[in-house]
C-alpha cells in the first residue's frame, strides 16, 4: 500500500521528517518498504507548449515538434505518440534528465532529424502503469514550470507492507492514529456533518437474508449526478498511492477508501432491476466482473443482486453491467460491514485480489461503514451535483460498535516480555483507542471497534511490546 505523507497528515498533525516517520512506523509493527519522492524522480521535466507539429519527412510515424519551455529558443523534438496536437502543453524531459525507468536523456538524431529531448507518457514519468499517449497538461500549466511542481507531487510516498493482522492501518486514518498516539499528538478524526436530503428522492429497497456474513448493510441514491473527472488534487493522490483515475464518482469513491479505510461500490441505479438482496448465489449462477472476467458461482458465495441477476460479488468487484459510466445519471451507494472470513474464502476461490477484498477480509472499522457513506455522498454532490435520498440500513449497526472486553493479568504479561510495564504505556494505548483499567494486579482492557485482532491476554503483550 503506498500513501502520501501530506495524506497522513491530515488525521495527525505530524512535523518530522519522513525518514523519521518511516522509522517511527516500523517501530509501531508497520514494515515500510521505501519512502519514495515522485517530484524529485521527474527533475527536469517541464512543462512545454507544442507551438508547431509537422510529420517526419523520413517516417510518417513519427511527428517534428517545436515545443516553447520558457526559453530563448525554441525546443526541436521528434515524437512517435499521435495523440497530441498544436497548442497543448506536455512534459518534456530536456536533456540530462534521468527518469524513473533509469532511461537518461541525451541529444539524439532519429532518421535524420535531431532531437533535444523527450515528450512523456505517464508511465515514463512513473504515474501509470499503462498509457494511450502523451501526458497532455490542462492549458493552465505555465509554460517552463517543472511538472511534478505543477502536478503538485508529494514530496514523500510511503510504500508500506501491512501486515494482515492490522488492516485498521490500510487507510490515512489508521495510520494518522497510530503515529498520532505515539508522537503525543491529537488525532484529527473525520468530521460527520449533516447534508441536505431530498424526500423526492426514493429510498432503495434492500433485503439481506445472509445476515451472518454481512451483519450491516448501508445504500443510497443519488439522482441528477453529471459524472465528470475528479479535481487534479484527488487524482494526484490515487496516482501516488498507485490507483489510476477511472472516473469521477469511482474515483470519489477510491479515495474515502484510502483515507477512511471503508471500501464501498457505486451502482448504475438505470441498470438495476427492482430492489438489492444480499444474498447467497446459486450453483452456477453467472456473473461478468467490472474486469470483463465471466463467473460461473457457486452455491454460498456472497452476492448482490437486483430481482433479475447477481451485481456484485460481495466486497470483492462489482458487475460489469451495472458499473458507474460518463453516462450514469442516478446511482446507488452502497457501504457495508462484510464478514472477513466469508470474503477471504471467496476471493482464494476465484483468484480474486482487489483493493475492497484486502481491506474486508483483514476486517474493517464498524464506526467508519456509515461516516464513509456520508462522506462519499457529500464529496459527490459538491464535485458533481446531484441530489441525495434518505439512507436505508439493514442491520444492527450499534450491535456491530459493541466493544470486546479482556482481563489480563499484568505481572504475566510482564514476566512474557521480560521488561516491567509501566503506567505510563497506558496513555499511549489509550490514545490509540483502547480504555484501560488498572486494578492491583489486574489490567481491565476495552479493545476499540478497529481492533479485532485483540482478543485475549497475550495480543496485549504485544501491543505493550
Amino acid at each position: 500500500m503506498k500513501l502520501a505523507y501530506s495524506w497522513i497528515q491530515e488525521h495527525a498533525p505530524l512535523k518530522a521528517t519522513a525518514a523519521q516517520v518511516a522509522d517511527d512506523l516500523v517501530r509501531l509493527g508497520h514494515e515500510v518498504e521505501a519512502v519514495e519522492t515522485p517530484r524529485d524522480a521527474i527533475k527536469g521535466v517541464r512543462v512545454g507548449l507544442i507551438t508547431s507539429m509537422e510529420v517526419h519527412l523520413n517516417a510518417d510515424k513519427l511527428k517534428l515538434l517545436k515545443l516553447d519551455l520558457a526559453e530563448a529558443e525554441p525546443l526541436a523534438i521528434v515524437c512517435g505518440a499521435s495523440n497530441m496536437k498544436a497548442g497543448d502543453k506536455v512534459a518534456v524531459a530536456t536533456i540530462g534528465t534521468r527518469l524513473p525507468g533509469g532511461l537518461k536523456i541525451k541529444k539524439g538524431k532519429i532518421r535524420g532529424e535531431v532531437s533535444f529531448g523527450m515528450c512523456c507518457s505517464e508511465v515514463e514519468l512513473g504515474l501509470a502503469e499503462d498509457a494511450d499517449g502523451l501526458l497532455i497538461l490542462p492549458q493552465d500549466a505555465p509554460v517552463g514550470m517543472e511538472v511534478g511542481e505543477y502536478l503538485q507531487l508529494e514530496e514523500a510516498v510511503f510504500d508500506l507492507s501491512i501486515t494482515p493482522n492490522r488492516g485498521d492501518c490500510m487507510s490515512a486514518r489508521g495510520l494518522g492514529r497510530d503515529l498520532a498516539a505515539d508522537a503525543g499528538l491529537p488525532f484529527i478524526e473525520p468530521a460527520d456533518e449533516d447534508m441536505s436530503l431530498d424526500e423526492m428522492v426514493a429510498v432503495p429497497v434492500v433485503d439481506c437474508s445472509a445476515s451472518v456474513d454481512c451483519p450491516v448493510y448501508l445504500a443510497r441514491r443519488l439522482q441528477g449526478v453529471t459524472v465528470g473527472e475528479a479535481p487534479d488534487w484527488m487524482k494526484q493522490r490515487l496516482l501516488a498511492a498507485g490507483q489510476r483515475s477511472v472516473n469521477g464518482v469511482v474515483d470519489v469513491l477510491n479515495y474515502v477508501m484510502l483515507d477512511l479505510g471503508q471500501p464501498m461500490h457505486a451502482f448504475d441505479a438505470d441498470c438495476l432491476q427492482g430492489g438489492l438482496l444480499v444474498r447467497s448465489a446459486q450453483e452456477d449462477e453467472s456473473f461478468v466482473a467490472l474486469d470483463d472476467r465471466e463467473l460461473s458461482l457457486h452455491a454460498g458465495d456472497l452476492v448482490i443482486a437486483d430481482d433479475e441477476k447477481v451485481i456484485a460479488l460481495a466486497g470483492i468487484m462489482g458487475s460489469l453491467a451495472t458499473g458507474v459510466t460518463q453516462s450514469t445519471t442516478n446511482i446507488v451507494l452502497e457501504s457495508a460491514y462484510f464478514r472477513p472470513a466469508r470474503i477471504s474464502t471467496t476471493r482464494r476461490v476465484y483468484g480474486m485480489v482487489s483493493e475492497a477484498s484486502m481491506r474486508f477480509e483483514r476486517a474493517i472499522d464498524p464506526a467508519m461503514v456509515m461516516v464513509a457513506m456520508n462522506q462519499a455522498t457529500r464529496m459527490i454532490m459538491e464535485l458533481f451535483g446531484g441530489r441525495a435520498g434518505a439512507m436505508h440500513c439493514e442491520g444492527d449497526v450499534d450491535g456491530l460498535m459493541q466493544k470486546r472486553a479482556l482481563s489480563c493479568n499484568i505481572h504475566r504479561l510482564e514476566s512474557r516480555l521480560g521488561v516491567s510495564i509501566p503506567q505510563s504505556l497506558d496513555v499511549i494505548l489509550e490514545r490509540m483507542g483502547f480504555e484501560i483499567v488498572r486494578q492491583d494486579d489486574q489490567l481491565k482492557v476495552s479493545v476499540p471497534t478497529h481492533r479485532p485482532d485483540v482478543s485475549m491476554a497475550e495480543d496485549m503483550s504485544e501491543e505493550y511490546a
